[in-house]
């Protein structure tokens, strides 16, 4: 097969369209991309997170505290407003750990001091897509915890 044949071929194979590259954010928004998809997954009921043509947007904040509701409405309507799935959140000062249902779906789970400080503390902000694919998550102390979310996710927030 010549290299003209090969690139025919390859032009048929992908539906006669060639496929175009696309600049990925990521190294300096720091904003990371996957793929997801609005289709549930036919074995268990869940949503899944990665599929072509769906974009996951997981990114991080230093909120430097959320120890107030307003605060926390703050950081959910930024949240909301960059059409994020997850974001790790730094310095959330929240004493124990807890997971908190918010407006419109979005979940709040958190990590922090034990000795009812308000110092440290770290959380994860997700939409009701991504807490239905969430698997398991584990506090481990106040400055790191874990996610694990179908299709192999693994999310270590420090």
């Amino acid at each position: 097969m010549n290299l003209q044949t090969q690139k025919t071929f390859a032009s048929l194979a992908d539906g006669g369209h060639r496929r175009r590259h696309r600049p990925r954010d990521g190294f300096m928004t720091g904003r990371s991309e996957s793929h997801s998809t609005e289709a549930p997954d036919e074995t268990s009921g869940v949503r899944c997170l990665m599929a072509p043509r769906h974009t996951l947007r997981i990114g991080a904040w230093n909120v430097r505290s959320m120890n107030e509701e307003s605060k926390v409405e703050q950081v959910q309507k930024e949240f909301n407003r960059l059409k994020m799935d997850i974001i790790g959140l730094s310095e959330v000062r929240k004493t124990g750990y807890g997971e908190e249902a918010l407006e419109d779906g979005d979940t709040l789970l958190y990590s922090g001091r034990n000795d009812n400080l308000h110092y440290q503390g770290t959380g994860l902000m997700m939409t009701r897509k991504a807490r239905s694919a969430l698997v398991d998550w584990k506090p481990v102390n106040e400055r790191l915890m874990t996610a694990r979310l179908e299709e192999n996710i693994l999310i270590f927030q420090l």
